[in-house]
């Protein structure tokens, strides 16, 4: 309940403060499980990428956002996957593969952080690693406009046209080896790739 009247309210926010479009949303998958995976430049990212669909999704943050009774508390009303940065975090993987399990959606940042200069990063293993041990897909998703509509360094929004584009699902399988195994860099930097692809079609 919660969520859905975050999204609700922060989604037509920014219908109307950013013009949002989002493109080649037949892409997505008709249900879950599935990861969404996004590049990542502004804190505004979750709020836009919760508009491409209307069923909850269970975005991973870094722990050290909620720092309060309040913040930690409503992180948890609206599901948010809390992630200690810096070192193996073995409590919220196992929180991401448990929300997967039960059909659910995720969405993780490749990346990492949040990109200083709006130009993609190198992605970590974790989106492979995840989506091979839950055996789901991962819909890559580019994010344009964001670094501008909410920069780093600014304390408010601006008004500025922000696009999403959809991109096909990957599937884990198409990265196992012989025996089984499943390459989790290749599977992650694969994702990013098509990430960036949607980044260069639309410079």
């Amino acid at each position: 309940m919660v969520y859905q009247i975050c999204r609700t309210i922060l989604w037509t926010l920014c219908k109307l403060c950013f013009r949002c479009e989002i493109k080649y949303k037949e892409n997505l998958p008709k249900k879950g499980p599935f990861i969404i995976a996004s590049n990542h430049a502004s804190f505004a990212d979750p709020s836009v990428l919760s508009g491409i669909t209307k069923e909850q999704i269970h975005f991973v943050a870094r722990e050290s956002l909620f720092t309060n009774w309040f913040t930690k508390w409503w992180a948890a009303a609206v599901g948010i996957i809390t992630i200690k940065m810096g070192r193996f975090d073995l409590s919220a993987i196992k929180g991401t593969l448990e929300h997967l399990a039960k059909g659910e959606i995720v969405a993780l940042f490749p990346e990492g952080s949040r990109s200083n200069d709006g130009i993609i990063k190198e992605p970590k293993g974790g989106v492979g690693f995840v989506a091979a041990k839950a055996s789901v897909p991962v819909v890559p998703v580019f994010i344009k406009g964001t670094d501008k509509a909410l920069p780093i360094e600014a304390n408010f929004i601006r008004f500025a046209k922000v696009k999403v584009m959809v991109g096909k699902p990957v599937e884990p399988k198409m990265f196992l080896d012989k025996n089984g195994n499943c390459d989790y860099q290749a599977l992650s930097q694969e994702v990013m790739d098509r990430i960036a692809k949607f980044s260069r079609d639309e410079n």
